[in-house]
């Protein structure tokens, strides 16, 4: 099998240690951009994209040029000021980025609408216990059938373009949460398969040089299984006519409402449609 990119964050002492991996490098810090990449590219990996993730909002970070050869991964709590984020839209068309952005509120996704509408790739957090399914609806209208050309949206992008009439489809590939495509890394080297995992301190692993005896583990082979466990709980995910598309993601925060059922159902019939008339996009670095 191709090994899993590993999700780390940035630590030169950490990142000495992970020669010829692929890797996606997480910083919470805005500011040193341009210090960081310049370590970046001193060491022998690859770079699946450098993850930012910051409380600013997306007018806030001063983007480059000089930052065309770098994957972004830019994880922002809003647009900011409109004008400000005019200042940058050049300098961001020309960059090789995905913002993330929380769709917990009708200004974030108005943002994410504006954003794919002047050609930057998108992709939305969703936080069921904040979400407005029918603002997310609306979205996806907009998506997979809006009539004037923008730039993809995820996980909708995705969705679509792995969808497959007789197979569950992982979208949490888009956040980096798919254990069969990434893998998490702490300070100390030692693996878990997500972030959920490494906060409660389960790891496969407790070095990275023990990767590949990881991915034949018992504890991974269970981890990327995990999926199944819905099938044995009442939580009702299972059952779901849009469990293919969502595989259980928002169980651990479903409210009795259950707005989430409602809404993958919906959003499977528009993937189903879409598929007979999708389009060309421009390609971004995929998740």
């Amino acid at each position: 099998m191709t090994p899993p990119f590993l999700v780390c964050p940035f630590d030169e002492n950490l990142l000495g240690r992970m020669a010829g991996r692929s890797l996606v490098v997480r910083t919470s810090g805005a500011a040193d951009i341009s210090g960081i990449i310049d370590s970046l590219r001193r060491f022998p990996f690859h770079l699946h994209c450098l993850s930012i993730e910051t409380n600013a909002s997306l007018a806030d970070i001063l983007f480059q040029d000089e930052w065309t050869d770098v994957p972004f991964a830019v994880r922002v709590s809003g647009l900011g000021r409109f004008l400000d984020f005019m200042r940058i839209l050049p300098t961001l068309r020309k960059l090789n980025l995905r913002v993330y952005m929380p769709a917990d509120s009708p200004e974030n996704v108005a943002a994410i609408r504006i954003l794919s509408s002047l050609g930057i790739n998108t992709a939305l957090i969703i936080r069921p216990e904040r979400t407005n399914w029918d603002l997310l609806a609306d979205l996806v209208s907009y998506a997979y059938f809006g009539l004037v050309p923008h730039a993809p949206i995820e996980p909708f992008d995705s969705l679509a373009t792995w969808f497959d009439d007789h197979k569950q489809i992982n979208g949490s590939s888009v956040y980096f949460e798919d254990p069969t495509k990434y893998l998490h890394v702490d300070t100390a080297g030692r693996i878990a398969l997500t972030p959920a995992d490494a906060e409660a301190g389960s790891y496969v692993a407790q070095r990275v040089e023990d990767l590949e005896t990881a991915l034949q583990s018992r504890e991974y082979q269970e981890g990327v299984e995990q999926w199944r466990t819905h099938f044995l709980q009442a939580d009702g995910c299972a059952f779901c006519p849009g469990w293919r598309i969502c595989m259980g993601q928002y169980a651990a925060s479903r409210t009795e409402e259950q707005g989430c059922q409602r809404f993958f159902s919906e959003l499977l019939d528009s993937v189903e449609l879409y598929r007979s008339q999708k389009k060309p996009a421009r390609v971004v670095w995929q998740p």
